[in-house]
């Protein structure tokens, strides 16, 4: 009777050491599966960052290459100016060098009576 008795008891601790670890268990499985979960969305989310960042990334280049378009054709525009500018001031030179000679000239010149 005493063997049954501590087969008894031991059967009940057996049975509730099971169900303890069970339970253990799935709490440890839940947790694991909310954890996965949790880590798949951050997944995603970097993922999708990532993909936003390389967009961004290849509008910045192509907006950098218009810039740089608009640069070399400003700067060239700017030389175009630069040397109409100089052809202007060396035609004006040429001008007023002409000038000075035939008013030199008409200032030479007797006055007929």
């Amino acid at each position: 009777e005493q063997n049954a008795d501590v087969h008894g008891r031991l059967l009940v601790e057996l049975q509730t050491s099971l169900q303890t670890e069970t339970k253990l268990r799935t709490e440890v499985e839940e947790k694991f599966r909310r954890v996965t979960l949790v880590a798949k969305t951050y997944k995603d989310k970097l993922e999708a960052l990532q993909a936003e960042s390389k967009e961004s990334m290849e509008q910045l280049g192509a907006t950098l290459g218009k810039i740089t378009a608009a640069k070399s054709h400003l700067e060239l525009e700017l030389e175009t100016v630069k040397q109409e500018r100089d052809d202007k001031v060396r035609r004006e030179a040429t001008m007023a060098s002409k000038l000075n000679v035939v008013a030199k000239m008409v200032a030479e010149k007797p006055i007929l009576p």
